[in-house]
């Protein structure tokens, strides 16, 4: 399977390849993560977007889930950016929340 997938990125027209190979190597890190469809399209979005797009999804898990999507967080390459904490820690504290340990 995974040689079907790399053939057909290589079919693909130049400037098509490295996205599609990024968000295959970006899936394959994601394979046991549960919903790895919302983790793929969050990782798309700019720092400050994805922190509101996981604010949003966390603040309304209960703690279990929070932890998950906490854990999550360290699975997923380059999502914990500066950038990325910065604004998540803003939209935290304006909301008087914290991180579940």
């Amino acid at each position: 399977m995974k040689n079907q997938i790399l053939g057909f990125i290589k079919a693909q027209p130049a400037p098509e390849q490295g996205r599609l190979y990024d968000r295959f190597y970006k899936f394959g890190k994601l394979f046991h993560l549960p919903d790895k469809r919302w983790w793929l399209n969050m990782i798309s979005a700019n720092p400050e977007a994805r922190a509101n797009i996981f604010f949003v999804r966390w603040k309304d898990v209960d703690d279990d889930g929070k932890k998950e999507l906490q854990q999550g967080l360290s699975k997923v390459p380059g999502v914990f950016t500066p950038r990325f904490k910065s604004q998540l820690l803003q939209m935290m504290k304006k909301s008087n929340l914290h991180w579940i340990r």
